[in-house]
């Protein structure tokens, strides 16, 4: 397998890596964040021919200008030919970027994949000071009344994604204590109107990523196609 570095217009360099050998309709998987943290899921989406893409714009927590980067990104790897509806793979932050973008672009995603996924900054950042201040500066409010008033979070917006029936796997940390499950992925199995699943891993925490089995995001990835 290859990497390839790229720059795109959004003037970020991207991380592309490449399978051995793609397989029929170019699909690829993109990363919000963190790419690299489940090195057993990356294999297995390599193995099974997938490219899997990773657009670097740290601390933008997923905010409407991160969806703009995010669009150019999208157009871009569609152009190089890849599918033109991606796996998006949400872990930790990751998940603000890739729920936000499907829920602008719902027709566009084959499914999402959570990754102990953050979904409401009101439950991460919100008691960290200093990424809190930069998520209010990202999303451009003037206090923390205007921030907890916001009603686009992932959480708020899975309308969009249930009118294309988007499908779901949210996989977390049952002793989660930084994105607990009950703030998060809990109240998208509550909302949600499309197929979901969640998987709680027990005795886990935040950081499951090296439990998780891969099978279980092939078969869903498979199945999203």
């Amino acid at each position: 397998m290859t990497w390839l570095y790229l720059t795109f217009i959004v003037a970020c360099a991207a991380h592309v890596q490449t399978p051995k050998t793609q397989a029929p309709g170019t699909p690829w998987a993109w990363y919000g964040e963190f790419m690299g943290v489940a090195p057993q899921v990356d294999k297995a989406l390599l193995d099974a021919g997938y490219h899997i893409a990773y657009l670097p714009i740290p601390d933008m927590y997923g905010s409407p200008e991160a969806v703009a980067k995010m669009n150019l990104f999208y157009e871009e790897m569609v152009g190089c030919g890849l599918a033109r509806k991606p796996l998006m793979i949400g872990v930790s932050r990751g998940g603000l970027y890739v729920y936000n973008w499907a829920e602008a672009n719902p027709g566009k995603v084959a499914g999402i994949v959570g990754m102990s996924p953050v979904l409401d900054f009101k439950s991460w950042p919100r008691k960290i000071p200093a990424e809190w201040e930069k998520l209010k500066a990202q999303y451009h409010f003037a206090s923390d009344v205007e921030a907890m008033a916001y009603t686009k979070n992932p959480v708020d917006n899975l309308a969009p994604l249930a009118r294309f029936n988007v499908p779901l796997l949210n996989i977390y940390g049952v002793d989660d204590d930084v994105a607990p499950w009950t703030e998060n992925t809990w109240l998208v199995d509550a909302r949600y109107t499309g197929g979901a699943k969640s998987i709680g891993l027990p005795g886990m925490g935040h950081n499951i990523y090296a439990g998780i089995n891969p099978d279980l995001v092939m078969n869903f990835a498979l199945g999203a196609q």
